[in-house]
């Protein structure tokens, strides 16, 4: 496990970053994929066909693209998940210290992720209680918006989602949202 202490200008940034992998991919370009833990075919559909759309349009340009998200299931992980298989890097932004990965059914995933390029993040050195793990998931919300160009929340369920907590924050950071049209 590294650390660095020099980050991406951003709201509230952490201290200190704790991170596997290659960390020079924060300095890319990089898409925020998110939404809901519980998506619809149609979301998983459309996810997908977003980060295909994107590494195309990258691959056209000639630009170094990469995919940021939180590990979490649903549309998170998707993003990861097509990342991985398009051949993009793709940063995944933890609650939990980088050699403890929440959720932990994502573990060989994370691995892949590190192995193939990428990059695993957290703030976090101690492993988050019940009561820690839901703040610690909005919180990092600002890591991921903070570290993208565009943010693109796919599909979610309800008014105090994560997020919409982290379209708050992009705003605030006065990034680029994007919301796909999912019908």
């Amino acid at each position: 496990m590294n650390s660095i202490d020099t980050f991406p200008a951003m709201i509230d940034p952490p201290k200190l970053l704790f991170y596997k992998g290659n960390i020079d991919l924060i300095n890319k370009y990089c898409i925020a994929i998110i939404g809901t833990r519980k998506p619809s075919q149609r979301g998983i559909d459309k996810t997908i066909e977003i980060v295909l759309n994107y590494s195309m349009q990258a691959a056209h340009e000639n630009k170094e693209l990469c995919i940021i998200s939180g590990l979490a299931m649903g549309i998170d992980i998707t993003a990861h998940i097509a990342a991985l298989k398009f051949n993009i890097p793709t940063i995944a932004v933890l609650p939990n210290p980088v050699n403890h990965i929440y959720p932990s059914r994502h573990t060989e995933i994370a691995f892949d992720i590190v192995s193939r390029g990428g990059l695993l993040l957290s703030e976090h050195n101690t492993i988050a209680n019940q009561q820690e793990i839901i703040p610690r998931l909005m919180l990092r919300n600002r890591i991921v918006t903070g570290i993208a160009s565009l943010i693109i929340p796919v599909e979610y369920n309800h008014l105090k989602s994560g997020t919409l907590n982290a379209v708050k924050y992009a705003q605030q950071q006065n990034k680029t949202i994007v919301h796909p049209d999912l019908f």
